[in-house]
């Protein structure tokens, strides 16, 4: 990266070792969002032009979720990691019959 660009969001300066709350939304935070309707959940991708369902909204936003509560954990994890109680496309079920649902989901996202 370029040393001399300084990178901002909404005309304010941006220093990746000191975020906002408003400069990085958490995936439980993201979640309570998405879930609460003030936040569009199709908003949260990887990247727009990846059609990958599980790379965007609330697949993508539970995915983030699991993440903070591994690193909460203390366990470091990959951007490609995932477990049982991943959700599938739709964002409401895990991939397996009886996994991790959305009450699993309000409850680490009501633990921050």
């Amino acid at each position: 990266m370029n040393a001399a660009w300084t990178p901002e969001v909404n005309g304010r300066r941006v220093d990746w070792l000191d975020l906002t709350p408003d400069q990085f939304v958490t995936g439980p935070r993201a979640w309570r969002a998405a879930r609460a309707g003030t936040s569009d959940p199709e908003r949260h991708v990887v990247h727009p032009d990846l059609g990958e369902p599980m790379t965007r909204g609330l697949p993508y936003i539970a995915h983030n979720a699991i993440h903070d509560l591994a690193a909460l954990s203390k366990t470091e994890t990959l951007l490609w990691d995932a477990w049982g109680m991943q959700p599938g496309e739709d964002g409401t079920a895990g991939r397996r019959p009886g996994t991790f649902g959305i009450k699993g989901f309000e409850f680490i996202a009501a633990s921050r």
